[in-house]
């Protein structure tokens, strides 16, 4: 035939000659190989002939000519990549007899704009649809059971999508960087959102979860910064690590009694958020005295703050990255109960002036108040016994420093690392001028003084 090699038998077309513009399958071929018009630049036009069930694995990979493609009713399974980065696809009829659609079988059509999957399709591989960036909608049909991770990751121009009752889980980045995605309704039937499910979908301004989700992902809405608000229902349990991480425009959060579990940094730098509140029938978590935190009730943690926290006499520790990214902060006041001070607790507290640390406060860990870009002094209790690296790194108004603490100049000095020293007075108990003033980081300061 020309410009097609197939087997002896006539069923398997193997390959396509690089420079065909135009081909017409014979008759009595059931599979198109793998890799077999990979490449074929030129390509513009191809039929498929009604015995063809299988297009196998890169079949039409970076055929960047090839615009339209009529799938006959015989094709049962389209192979992974099988028309990736297919750069001139506009359109392309799926037949009822295919139940699966591979691993990035359609990544990367940057030209098409919209696609129906018939009643057949059950499963929608991994990044099958990833990069369609003109993809403005998608009506996935109620037969489909399992979205793959990524499955329709970075489809920038992708404004609504419904998901039908079959599905039962959002994978790993299924919906990732959807930038122009400002809708989605979940059904009932989905019972977790995967790790990054909705990460970066800058456009997506409300979500309710329905009562049957149970878990959400590490970053699975994180980079949001478009979402307003969230409803958490009564049936999750635990939220992930960075789950809502710079969802910047986040101004109230409402935790349900059924949360058991949250991660590290599930709402850190959400600057906007100035309500939180914990339902009093929660166990584990509570939000005593209108304090505007969650803390854990079993010890006595703060584990997330906002702008108008108000830090109650019964909090022991501030957990790591508490306040993390909390721009809007420019006050707080611990009470004397506060003994510890968790790494990155007010880490990138840009607006924070001013601290008063009680003399409670025996531990304070890595990074605690990193890039608090406009506090001007600091004062450490004589209280202190342990305080970790770089705890004010990036801290360019501090001007004064005042030391109560009896530690050597050595073990308070890696907490100042990294730092230009020159515009700080630093205050020094009695009798500790000479090591300070001798230390290899703290001899970079613009003085060095006795307190009085």
């Amino acid at each position: 035939m020309k410009n097609i090699k197939l087997s002896s038998n006539g069923k398997v077309l193997l390959s396509c000659d690089k420079s065909a513009t135009e081909v017409i399958i014979p008759y009595g071929v059931i599979s198109i190989c793998d890799c077999a018009f990979l490449e074929c630049t030129s390509l513009t036009s191809i039929e498929l002939p009604n015995s063809v069930t299988s297009i196998g694995d890169y079949a039409f990979e970076k055929c960047t000519n090839l615009t339209n493609i009529e799938l006959p009713n015989s094709v049962t399974s389209i192979g992974d990549e099988a028309f990736s980065h297919c750069s001139g696809l506009t359109s392309i009829e799926i037949p009822n007899s295919v139940t699966s659609i591979g691993y990035e079988a359609f990544c990367g059509c940057s030209a098409l704009t919209s696609i129906e999957l018939p009643n057949s399709v059950t499963n929608i591989g991994d990044s099958a649809f990833g990069e369609c960036t003109s993809l403005t909608s998608i009506e996935l049909p109620n037969s489909v059971t399992s979205i793959g991770d990524g499955a329709f990751s970075y489809c920038s121009g992708l404004t609504n999508i419904e998901l039908p009752n079959s599905v039962t889980s959002i994978g790993y980045g299924t919906f990732e960087k959807c930038t122009n995605l400002t809708n989605i309704e979940l059904p009932n039937s989905v019972t977790s959102i995967g790790y990054g499910a909705f990460e970066k979908c800058t456009n997506l301004t409300n979500i309710e979860p329905p009562n049957s989700v149970t878990s959400i992902g590490d970053e699975a809405f994180s980079h949001c910064s478009g979402l307003t608000n969230i409803e958490l229902p009564n049936s999750v349990t635990s939220i992930g690590d960075y789950a809502f991480w710079g969802c910047s425009a986040l101004t109230n959060i409402e935790l349900p009694n059924s949360v058991i579990s949250i991660g590290k940094s599930a709402f850190s730098s959400c600057i906007s958020l100035s309500e939180i509140k914990v339902d009093k029938g929660n166990k584990i978590y509570d939000s005593r005295e209108n304090c505007n935190a969650i803390i854990k009730t079993g010890n006595n943690e703060l584990v997330l703050g906002c702008r108008n926290t108000i830090i109650p006499n019964s909090v022991t520790s501030i957990g790591d990255y508490a306040f993390w990214g909390c721009s809007a902060l420019t006050n707080i006041e611990f009470p004397n109960s506060v003994t510890s001070i968790g790494d990155g607790a007010f880490s990138h507290c840009s607006g924070l002036t001013n601290i008063e640390l009680p003399n409670s406060v025996t531990s304070i860990g890595d990074s605690a108040f990193w890039e608090c870009t406009s506090l001007t002094n600091i004062e450490l209790p004589n209280s202190v016994t342990n305080i970790g690296d770089r705890v004010f790194k990036g801290c360019t108004g501090l001007v004064e420093v005042h030391i109560k603490s009896t530690l050597l100049a050595k073990d308070i000095a890696k907490a100042f690392y990294d730092m230009d020293l020159s515009k700080i007075t630093l205050y020094v108990p009695i009798g500790m001028g000479y090591e300070y003033r001798h230390d290899s980081v703290f001899c970079k300061c613009k003085e060095v003084k006795i307190e009085k």
